[in-house]
């Protein structure tokens, strides 16, 4: 077994373009640095590949946009199928090529663009046809369909309740994809909060419950560290891994996002246009806190800051039970009958909990990296207050804690064989309860106040 010499070191076991004649180029030496993204909110991965040409590869293989990547790329002592990043049987689209600058004499840069082949393929089609099962099920069935995604990648999926009854009119397959997420709810706890995304193990149809379920997959301190230690020089392996080589937080609660996202609150009228009714549902940040899982226990803001359902207000058509609209089978009923669409239970948990993710509390990390990381993984904080050396007792009790990996970047740089992952960390509730300000509407001025003229 391959033993890990520093932080941080990969092994770039395969790298190679497949010109759009057939020929293949092995690209490995000329490589200068690979870029992986990865995002939960994101249908696919992309990423950035730099290339120095010494042997004037654009002109004797011009690049047309139907180039394919093969890669495979691991860490020394990781073992298993979920540790190694490989794209050597279901091969990357380069899609453009950018950025060509001349590095030296004779010599040439170009930053090559690439994708998932399933992107390109999801945006030259259209699905047109109707579907009667379980949204999950409906999911898999247009990513593996010969006609549509046609992926042989792994799924990984959570079962779904409810069966639909859907017509796709002329919809790209993700569009479609993200339009059921809306609708969804796991058959185990019910749950609304599906994502769908993809990162270099396979696509992910699941909610952010079933995420945070996950074992941590990797804890971070923010220990103070040298220019030598930052590079994993200085540490031992295991502790170079576990301290943060930068970090920034970037945000805690924007109030005013907050309650224009319908976090803090929000109304859904339900119109039947068929016989001139309404129904109205409403979502409370405080009032619907637990009726999911989440990070952590504690809420972001305190309870005197009131619920406003009406800081966002969505409208919605449904229909009665019969009606040609209505989207689901009513399986209690022995002829299947359709009944309305269930937009009421979904929308608008899922939407606070999104925006909670995108607008809340995140830090963004650079850290030594392993390929067994991926968007949707669990991370653990543990950072000293400001102003503390790390190893003491104290620990920031609202910076540290558990997070969700919401974005991740891979780089990787061939020639120092050095591997560092960016990721964008965030959550949806604290580790300990705030402390509640008494009296804050009873607060007054301490003496008179006075108005200046400004001339």
């Amino acid at each position: 077994m391959e033993q890990l010499q520093y932080a941080g070191e990969f092994n770039l076991d395969h790298l190679e373009i497949i010109a759009s004649s057939g020929v293949a180029i092995n690209i490995s030496q000329g490589c200068l640095e690979i870029n992986i993204f990865e995002d939960i909110f994101k249908h696919s991965l992309t990423g950035q590949l730099l290339v120095a040409d010494v042997n004037n590869l654009k002109e004797n293989m011009p690049f047309i946009g139907q180039e394919q990547l093969l890669m495979k790329i691991s860490t020394p002592t990781l073992k298993g199928e979920d540790t190694v990043i490989d794209f050597t049987e279901n091969a990357l689209s380069i899609y453009n090529v950018s950025s060509i600058v001349d590095i030296s004499t004779g010599a040439t840069s170009y930053t090559m663009e690439f994708c998932s082949q399933e992107l390109l393929r999801n945006n030259r089609v259209r699905i047109s046809k109707s579907y009667v099962d379980t949204p999950s099920t409906i999911v898999e069935n247009v990513l593996t369909d010969s006609r549509f995604i046609n992926t042989k990648k792994s799924i990984n999926k959570e079962i779904t309740g409810g069966i639909r009854n859907i017509i796709v009119p002329n919809q790209r397959p993700f569009d479609f994809i993200t339009n059921l997420t809306r609708e969804s709810k796991s058959k185990t706890d019910g749950n609304p909060h599906y994502l769908f995304y993809e990162t270099t193990r396979g696509y992910n149809f699941r909610t952010l419950q079933n995420l945070y379920k996950q074992p941590i997959k990797g804890s971070y301190n923010n220990g103070d560290m040298t220019d030598e230690e930052k590079t994993g020089e200085g540490l031992g392996i295991q502790q170079a891994y576990d301290r943060v080589v930068d970090y920034e937080i970037k945000g805690s609660n924007d109030a005013l996002m907050d309650s224009r996202g319908g976090l803090l609150g929000a109304k859904l009228i339900s119109y039947n246009i068929h016989n001139k009714s309404f129904d109205v549902n409403t979502y409370g940040y405080f009032e619907n806190f637990d009726d999911h899982a989440r990070i952590n226990s504690n809420p972001k803001y305190n309870e005197n800051l009131g619920d406003f359902t009406d800081s966002r207000i969505y409208v919605h058509p449904t229909s009665a039970s019969g009606n040609l609209n209505a989207q689901y089978v009513n399986s209690e009923n022995s002829n299947n009958s359709v009944v309305a669409n269930k937009i009421n239970e979904t929308l608008l948990q899922k939407n606070a909990r999104i925006h909670e993710l995108n607008f809340g509390t995140t830090v963004v990390i650079t850290v030594h990296g392993t390929t067994r990381l991926a968007a949707g993984d669990m991370i653990d904080l543990n950072f000293s207050p400001t102003g503390k050396k790390h190893g003491n007792s104290e620990k920031d009790k609202y910076v540290s804690g558990t997070y969700i990996a919401t974005k991740l970047r891979h780089t990787f740089s061939p020639a120092t064989r050095n591997h560092q992952v960016a990721m964008v960390l965030a959550k949806d509730s604290l580790p300990e309860s705030l402390e509640i300000i008494a009296n804050v509407g009873e607060i007054k001025s301490q003496g008179n106040a006075t108005i200046n003229d400004i001339t």
